[in-house]
């Protein structure tokens, strides 16, 4: 048969009071005492950094490699597409003005990554001195 529940925050506190004596003391000092013994231990062992952060970083490195390939290929074709199927002025002009842009952008682009390298660097040997 089910007990009542408790109605109020005195018969709560009286229900906790009785299953609390009903609980052998030995085995909550026993859990208390693994639990602080785990502690120790985790406390002590060495803090490694973990990779995920490198992983990012290479994720983005291969995604910004891979963009920068894919549009230099379709700015090639293109290029030479315009320049085959008619030889003039305006030709010359779009393939000039093109080749500027994807300059530029495989520059914009090597700068990034540059830069998120570099931090990335700086941020791992930060972690490793001030870890080890």
């Amino acid at each position: 048969m089910r007990q009542p529940q408790p109605q109020t925050l005195l018969q709560l506190e009286r229900a906790l009071h009785e299953e609390w004596d009903n609980i052998p003391q030995q085995a909550v000092q026993r859990l208390i005492g693994s639990m602080r013994r785990r502690w120790e231990v985790k406390k002590d062992l060495p803090v490694r950094p973990d990779g995920r952060l490198l992983v990012t970083v290479v994720a983005i490195v291969v995604v910004v490699v891979v963009a920068v390939v894919v549009v230099v290929v379709v700015v090639v074709v293109v290029v030479v597409v315009v320049v085959v199927y008619s030889s003039c002025v305006v030709a010359i002009v779009v393939e000039v003005v093109v080749v500027v842009v994807v300059v530029v952008f495989v520059v914009v682009v090597v700068v990034i990554v540059v830069v998120v390298v570099v931090v990335v660097v700086v941020v791992v040997v930060v972690v490793v001195v001030v870890v080890v």
